[in-house]
C-alpha cells in the first residue's frame, strides 16, 4: 500500500510539472511585440505648425514638425531642436507621410504645442480638416497647447530665443506663466475642441513673433469655424473674467495722481445682459 500511495504521490506531481511546463512555454512563446519600434528609430515630434502655403497648387499646405534631438538630451550638443518641413494636400497625409522622408517612425505622444498659420485659419474649410486630423491621432493629448500665429506658424518655431534655446519649451512656458496676466486665453487642444464642436464657435491665442521672442497676447476670435478678428490683451482680459477663466492677475489703478497695484486671486464672475435702447450692456 505505502508503494502504490508513493506511485500515485509521483504521478500527480508529474502531471503538475507538466502543466507548469507547458504554461511556461505559451507564456515565453507570447511575451514581447512583434512589430515593436526601437527608441532610436522613433522621432518625437515635440512641436507642429500648420500654414497655408500654396493655395492654388495640389499641395497646399506646408507643416513644420519640431523634434527632439536626443544628443541635446544627453548633454552632447547645443541643438535642441531638429526642424523638417514637408508640404501636403492635408495634416492628416503630412502626418502619416512625414515619416517616410525622415527615416524615422514619427511619434506624437510628446506633442506639447500646435501652432497653426495665420492664413490656414481664415479659411473654414482646412481649419475644419486640421481640427479633424489632430483630433483623429490617438497619440496626441488634449492638453497640447494650440496657437494661432500672426504670421506663419514656421516663423514661431524658428524664432531663436536667448532666455530658452528650446523653442518648444519656450512656447510652453509662455503658455503655463500666462494664468498671471489674463492677457491670452491660453487655450489647449480639449477647450478649442469642446467650443468649436458645441457651436462652432471660439477663441484660440494669438501668437505675435518677434525676432528674438515671441508673445501670446490676445486672441484670435471664430464664428462657426469663420474666423472674425483679433481681440487685445485688455480686450481678453475682460473676456476671461466673463467666461470665468481668470484665475489671478495683477492690474494697476490710478487714484488721483497715485498708481495702486492690486493683486487679484480666487475670482468668480456673476453677471447680467442690460439693454439700452440698441445698445446691450453688462453688468
Amino acid at each position: 500500500n505505502l508503494r502504490i500511495g508513493r506511485k500515485r504521490v509521483e504521478v500527480v506531481l508529474s502531471k503538475k510539472v507538466i502543466i507548469m511546463l507547458i504554461f511556461l512555454s505559451f507564456s515565453l512563446s507570447l511575451t514581447g511585440c512583434w512589430d515593436k519600434i526601437e527608441i532610436d528609430e522613433r522621432g518625437f515630434v515635440l512641436g507642429l505648425g500648420i500654414d497655408l502655403h500654396n493655395p492654388e497648387e495640389e499641395e497646399p499646405l506646408l507643416a513644420t514638425f519640431v523634434l527632439a534631438n536626443p544628443p541635446a538630451v544627453l548633454g552632447e550638443s547645443d541643438v535642441y531642436n531638429i526642424l523638417l518641413v514637408s508640404p501636403g494636400k492635408s495634416a492628416y497625409s503630412i502626418m502619416r507621410r512625414m515619416g517616410m522622408r525622415a527615416s524615422k517612425s514619427l511619434y506624437f505622444g510628446h506633442l506639447r504645442v500646435a501652432v497653426l498659420g495665420e492664413e490656414l485659419v481664415k479659411d473654414p474649410k482646412l481649419l475644419r480638416e486640421v481640427f479633424d486630423a489632430l483630433e483623429k491621432d490617438p497619440h496626441i493629448s488634449r492638453k497640447v497647447s494650440l496657437a494661432v500665429a500672426q504670421g506663419k506658424a514656421r516663423e514661431a518655431f524658428e524664432v531663436q530665443p536667448e532666455i530658452e534655446p528650446n523653442v518648444v519649451e519656450y512656447i510652453r512656458s509662455i503658455f503655463e506663466l500666462g494664468s498671471e496676466t489674463n492677457r491670452a486665453p491660453l487655450e489647449n487642444l480639449e477647450s478649442v475642441f469642446y467650443h468649436f464642436h458645441t457651436k462652432g464657435d471660439g477663441i484660440i491665442t494669438r501668437l505675435i513673433i518677434g525676432e528674438k521672442d515671441l508673445k501670446a497676447a490676445g486672441a484670435a476670435v471664430f464664428k462657426n469655424f469663420e474666423f472674425v478678428d483679433y481681440i487685445g490683451e485688455e480686450v481678453n482680459r475682460g473676456l476671461m473674467f466673463l467666461r470665468d477663466d481668470a484665475v489671478r492677475g495683477g492690474y494697476e489703478v490710478n487714484h488721483g495722481e497715485i498708481t495702486v497695484p492690486i493683486e487679484i486671486t480666487d475670482t468668480k464672475t456673476k453677471y447680467s445682459l442690460v439693454q439700452e435702447g440698441d445698445d446691450i450692456r453688462i453688468i
